[in-house]
Order: structure tokens, then sequence, then C-alpha cells
């Protein structure tokens, strides 16, 4: 089960990237691929971790392989808690994201929206393009509210 929840943050740090770029022109800030980054980091790692402590559980059934792991339970319980602080640290840093994330939509929102009918200029089609796909997909107009 704690593999697959690796799996699940990993996808999710994967899906937020993709989200992230693929609206990016609508961003005021770039500098917020820190979180989707880290949600990779985070499900692999977890991955990784959960995998070994299967097969740490696994071998110390038979009592001629538990001695191998035996050295190696102490460090890997230290990791283990470890690495649960850091994810949640990654978590508050997910829920204090969230408000970055607002804001640097409204601000690149607001100003897509003021060159909105400005075709003219090289880019600014795309722009158009993006504003009318999220409207679309979102089923809004507008900026707050609609």
């Amino acid at each position: 089960i704690s593999v697959v929840t690796g799996a699940i943050l990993f996808s999710l740090g994967i899906f937020l990237k993709v989200e992230i770029n693929k609206r990016g022109e609508l961003m005021a800030g770039r500098d917020i691929q820190y979180v989707p980054n880290m949600l990779i980091a985070v499900g692999l790692i977890a991955c990784a971790i959960n995998f070994l402590g299967g097969k740490i559980c696994y071998d110390c059934v038979d009592s001629t392989k538990f001695l191998r792991w035996k050295l190696i339970m102490l460090p890997y319980i230290v990791c283990t808690f470890f690495f649960t602080f850091c994810v949640l640290v990654g978590a508050l840093m997910c829920y204090g994201m969230h408000w970055e994330l607002e804001e640097s939509l409204d601000m690149g929102l607001t100003q897509a929206m003021r060159f909105y009918k400005d075709t003219d200029t090289p880019g600014r089609c795309f722009l158009k393009h993006t504003v009318d796909m999220l409207q679309i997909e979102f089923q809004c107009c507008g900026n707050n509210g609609y």
C-alpha cells in the first residue's frame, strides 16, 4: 500500500508539473516549479524506501535471512522517520503553495485580459487562444467569481 502511495505522489507531481507548464503563460511568476519537483522526488523515494521495507519484512520471516538484515534495521528506521518528517514539510509546502499559485494565476490572468484583444503583437494570438481554452475548460469568464 505504501508503494502505491508513493506512486500516487509521483503521478500527482507529474500531473501538477504538466498543468503548470500548460498554463505557464497565464502565470505571473515562474518560480513555482519546486512543489511538483518535490512531489516527484518524494514519490520516487517513498517507493524505494517502502519497497525496501517490504523486502526486509519478507526476508525477516526466515530466521537465516534475518541476521543479514539485523544491522540495517536501525539505520532503516532512522531514515524512515527522517523521510516522514520530510513528507510533513512537503505537505506544509504544498499547503503554503496554494496561496502563491492562486496569486500568480490571478496576476497572470489580469495581465492576460489586458492584452486579450491585442492580436497584432506576435505571441498574443497564442495568449488569446490559451485564455479562451481556459475559459472553455473551466466554464468561466473573467478573473474573479464568474
